[in-house]
């Protein structure tokens, strides 16, 4: 497994496992404030704040990991946003339907994690460039390929990779990886 595959995979397993502890501190937190309000005389309000300060924490887990769900989710719709249209935010954003400020710090948020191989954006050209290359993508192309040069008779497939979604060009039968997360792909 490739490094931006596992980094999407712990992270969606650290963002469940966030999501099921939250959702137990509030229960529990919440539990412990109707029984401090039973018998508030007996607890006092040093419990209860306690108990509203760990509720907080509880739903602070919550939010993160639905944040972080969201981006893990929206990686694969933006991959094959990239793959098909290129990677100039303008363009993405409107293919998205959201703002081109969203759409570039979600990238940002999403080259920071690991979850794009060989990406950065020009602020210059306001596009996004995935694979090393030096010019934004307007059709998919693949990298590291098994052989540099096309063989005489041999055709180029697209290929859909099955690890983030992005439609990657390769030469039949030769075996490479996808240029947006790094996954092996096979023409």
């Amino acid at each position: 497994m490739n490094k931006s595959k596992t980094k999407l995979v712990v992270d969606s397993l650290a963002s469940k496992v966030t999501l099921i502890i939250g959702a137990c501190v509030d229960a529990f937190s919440l539990l412990m404030i109707i029984v401090c309000f039973s018998d508030f005389q007996e607890f006092g309000f040093g419990f209860l704040l306690f108990c509203i300060i760990i509720l907080a924490i509880g739903i602070w887990c919550t939010v993160v990991s639905r944040k972080n769900s969201k981006l893990i989710s929206n990686f694969k719709v933006y991959v094959s946003a990239i793959s098909t249209q290129g990677g100039f935010i303008p363009d993405l954003a409107a293919s998205l339907n959201t703002s081109e400020d969203v759409v570039k710090k979600n990238l940002e948020l999403m080259i920071k994690r690991g979850y794009f191989v060989n990406a950065y954006i020009d602020q210059n050209s306001n596009s996004i460039f995935v694979g090393g290359s030096s010019s934004p993508r307007t059709t998919p192309q693949s990298t590291n390929q098994t052989s540099s040069a096309p063989v005489t008779g041999q055709k180029l497939v697209s290929v859909k990779c099955s690890g983030c979604g992005g439609m990657n060009t390769i030469q039949e039968g030769q075996v490479g990886e996808c240029e947006y997360c790094g996954s092996a792909i096979q023409g």
